[in-house]
């Protein structure tokens, strides 16, 4: 009998040992999943979430354990993350600013320019237009007066004149020769009736 009470308190024994060892694996894979497991895939979640480029608030950063920690840390480079970006940004709008303003001087001063050399241009034309003028009053004005005083024989030079001018000196030469020839026939009709 003896041996029968033995060898329950044995099987007895080991049945609550194999029940506890059982409750303590369960409450260990508990603790590992819901402790350990959960919370780091969650931080995983975040963390390719905020590779994507979404902004997220970090959990588990509360804890005291090592999870708590890596949260910490992953709350510290987020924050660096988006310093960095901030800088990169302002750095950024800087140099856009400043390229900006290079480009506009370059374009206020080839205006500038342009405007410089539009003006040379203008007064390049008009002291040449100046300068045919004066040749031609004083061409004109030379057979005008010699007409005037009855001699006819006055010409334009043709010689370097072009355009407008030269046809307009080619018209006034012709008068001239016409003027020449009516004079002479009105001398010989004069000397023809005397």
């Amino acid at each position: 009998m003896l041996t029968d009470v033995t060898n329950a308190t044995i099987r007895m024994v080991w049945i609550v040992m194999g029940s506890i060892v059982a409750v303590a694996m369960l409450l260990g894979f508990l603790v590992a999943l819901l402790g350990i497991t959960s919370p780091l895939g969650a931080l995983v979640n975040v963390l390719q979430r905020m590779a994507k480029g979404e902004e997220l608030e970090v959990v588990g950063a509360d804890r005291k354990d090592e999870i708590g920690d890596t949260a910490r840390a992953v709350t510290a480079i987020k924050h660096m993350i988006a310093e960095k970006a901030a800088v990169e940004a302002a750095e950024k709008a800087d140099r856009d600013l400043k390229e900006a303003a290079a480009k506009a001087e370059r374009e206020k001063i080839a205006a500038e320019e342009k405007a410089a050399a539009d003006k040379r241009a203008e007064e390049e034309r008009t002291a040449a237009t100046a300068k045919v003028m004066a040749e031609f009053d004083a061409a004109v004005g030379g057979i005008a007066k010699a007409a005037m005083a009855g001699d006819f024989s006055q010409r334009i030079p043709l010689e370097g004149k072009e355009g407008g001018i030269l046809h307009l000196a080619e018209a006034i030469n012709a008068m001239s020769d016409n003027v020449v020839k009516v004079m002479d026939d009105l001398v010989e009709i004069g000397r023809a009736h005397v």
